[in-house]
């Protein structure tokens, strides 16, 4: 073998292995982006890191070239790793605004309950039928395919604007029923049968604990008031996190186990 060929040989090997990491430093950001925003859906202008949208739009391509049997820089193994976080490989064709809001029509008619943080209603902030930008447009009082009659569709069909307060609303709901088949609103850690609430519960505590440091907090006086009626607990003496329990008042309302 001449000196020639095996230099070539390097070389070849070199600009393989630079793109091979290139291609796993993507495939890292992607799993960050995957993290954040619970999907792989990242937009082709995403101003936030736009080469990771070329580099997933890239992706599709390569793959079906693929599946074309066309030269190609997809492999086997990428689109295994890509398939292990959800990569979704094929878009699905966008909808109108009025064939989502159909489906949401629909949906509610078969579940009888207003839409919260459910696939179709996160579908439908997906796609157009209203977004973050478009919602905040609208309550600044800024031009948006937000109208009035549309907006008059959506609360209609009891659509809620605020995605988190909708969430709280819903876990609220699960304690109620919770305290009503056990008598308590003691939800154990650990619950299997009831592991979103319990850790729900867990979250209720700990945003009190900071409103009461006067820090940033999601917790407000109303949701407060809220659980006060349900006699929530919100100080736990250890040992006693998994026993029902009777209360006494503290300052606010809120109440503290007795020992």
């Amino acid at each position: 073998m001449t000196r020639n060929h095996v230099t070539s040989s390097n070389s070849s090997k070199s600009v393989e292995d630079v793109k091979e990491n290139t291609w796993h430093k993507m495939l890292d950001q992607l799993k960050k982006y995957r993290d954040e925003h619970g999907d792989c859906l990242v937009p082709y202008r995403y101003k936030h890191n736009k080469a990771l949208g070329r580099w997933v739009y890239n992706q599709r391509y390569q793959y079906t070239c693929l599946q074309q049997g066309k030269r190609t820089q997809m492999t086997q193994e990428h689109v295994d790793k890509l398939n292990k976080l959800g990569f979704v490989w094929k878009l699905a064709k966008r909808k109108t605004w009025f064939e989502m809001l159909d489906e949401l029509k629909m949906y509610n008619e078969n579940m009888a309950i207003a839409l919260s943080i459910d696939p179709i209603q996160i579908s439908v902030l997906q796609t157009g039928c209203v977004t973050k930008k478009q919602y905040h447009l609208m309550k600044n009082g800024k031009q948006t395919i937000l109208t009035s009659d549309r907006i008059k569709m959506l609360n209609d069909l009891g659509f809620v604007w605020n995605a988190q307060k909708g969430r709280w609303n819903k876990m609220l709901g699960e304690l109620k029923r919770y305290k009503e088949e056990n008598g308590h609103c003691m939800v154990a850690t650990g619950d299997t049968a009831n592991k979103s609430l319990s850790i729900w519960v867990s979250n209720q505590r700990q945003h009190y604990r900071l409103m009461q440091n006067g820090k940033t907090t999601c917790m407000t006086l109303e949701r407060v008031d809220k659980l006060n009626k349900l006699g929530f607990a919100w100080v736990l003496k250890k040992g006693r996190t998994h026993e029902p329990c009777l209360h006494k008042k503290l300052h606010h309302g809120t109440s503290v186990l007795e020992g």
